[in-house]
């Protein structure tokens, strides 16, 4: 089980005690894989109290704050299982699902079990319009559907070894889940409350993360710019041919802007290919607990 954490000192020991006792008396086997996604408050250290005394928690702290998805894969990285369960410290994922995921992977044989939200909880009007507009595009873009899809997910150690083998700088769990493939199922989840505090995606976190998804799954938007200039030269064209004075200034303003707009698109892949090629690591472990 791989749980990526950040800043959550005040609830993780709180958390991970309702966890434990929820598998335990459901009586699954399990060994716990906690990223600690380089927290500037004490939760590295309610870790290691939690961890105390129990063989079954292995901890990682990265040196710096990397993101949720490389804490996911680092866990995945580091520990070696059968069967590995990502899942959020926060309790939004309900831990009394697990048993039945489980289930359901072995009556299907599936690889995958993919945690679809049925709600997605108290989200605001904001995260909502995030959220639904990223997964359309995603779906046009690379048709690779996320709709309600989560980072609760259960999957075989075959997945595991595929996914470890994607060394991008740059991974969205989610993604790299879908574009791998293998066979699936989905498992659908009612999101449950935080019992404290709220998301730590801001709007312009989640642009990022979306926008880097985009980049990282499709080439599309490049050939999108062909597909406007062509566009562009036919208005043109007709404003030319038609008008007079200010419509064809209007339309040399327009067409600036397409361009200043195109660069940037090519300027993003330019950036995301530069860090690419640079092979710098896409994490640092600073300490490491393992039982």
């Amino acid at each position: 089980m791989i749980i990526p954490v950040f800043n959550e000192g005040k609830v993780i020991r709180r958390n991970l005690g309702e966890i434990l006792n929820e598998l335990a008396e459901s009586g699954i086997k399990f060994n716990f894989m906690i990223v600690d996604d380089g927290s500037s408050d004490n939760t590295w250290d309610e870790l290691k109290a939690a961890a105390e005394g129990l063989k079954n928690i292995n901890l990682l702290r990265f040196s710096r704050n990397f993101g949720k998805e490389a804490a996911i894969l680092a866990g995945i990285e580091h520990i070696t299982a059968e069967r590995y369960l990502i899942m959020d410290s926060d309790l939004q994922h309900p831990p009394r699902c697990v048993r039945a995921m489980l289930t359901l992977m072995e009556s299907g044989h599936e690889n995958i079990i993919d945690g679809i939200k049925i709600t997605r909880g108290k989200e605001s009007g904001i995260h909502r319009l995030y959220a639904k507009t990223f997964y359309r595009l995603y779906k046009a873009a690379t048709g690779i559907n996320l709709d309600n899809s989560s980072d609760f997910k259960l999957f075989d150690r075959h997945v595991a070894e595929a996914l470890c083998g994607m060394r991008e700088a740059y991974p969205f769990f989610r993604g790299l889940a879908g574009w791998a493939g293998f066979t699936r199922a989905p498992y659908y989840f009612t999101v449950d409350e935080r019992l404290e505090g709220g998301s730590r995606f801001t709007p312009i976190k989640l642009m990022r993360l979306a926008f880097g998804a985009l980049l990282s799954f499709s080439a599309k938007p490049l050939y999108l710019i062909f597909y406007a200039g062509v566009l562009m030269l036919v208005l043109a064209a007709a404003l030319l041919i038609g008008t007079r004075g200010m419509a064809l200034e209007i339309s040399v303003l327009f067409t600036d802007s397409a361009i200043l707009i195109s660069l940037g698109v090519i300027g993003f892949y330019l950036a995301r290919i530069y860090e690419e090629v640079k092979k710098r690591p896409r994490y640092i472990v600073s300490e490491r607990i393992e039982k």
